[in-house]
């Protein structure tokens, strides 16, 4: 990795992006969440099923989104009280 996509946060626990790739995969994943929310559930007519697996859809794309910022992280992931 050349560059850091995703820096921690100032203030609390997780990453904000650094970059405009860490943007774009953040935009990604905000669109990935909300299609799938929007789209996933009218393909079942149960409505139990369509809740069930659309919140594991979100929970494989959130997985997926941390995968990419763990990767892509600069520094360590603590809780931060602002500038050290």
């Amino acid at each position: 990795m050349s560059k850091a996509w995703f820096r921690p946060k100032q203030y609390g626990y997780g990453f904000t992006p650094s970059s405009w790739e860490g943007v774009l995969a953040t935009i990604v994943y905000v669109v990935a969440v909300v299609s799938t929310c929007i789209l996933l559930p009218r393909q079942f007519s149960d409505h139990l099923m369509a809740m069930i697996i659309t919140a594991l859809a979100v929970l494989l794309v959130t997985g997926a989104f941390l995968f990419i910022c763990s990767r892509t992280f600069e520094g360590d992931l603590r809780w931060r009280w602002g500038r050290d």
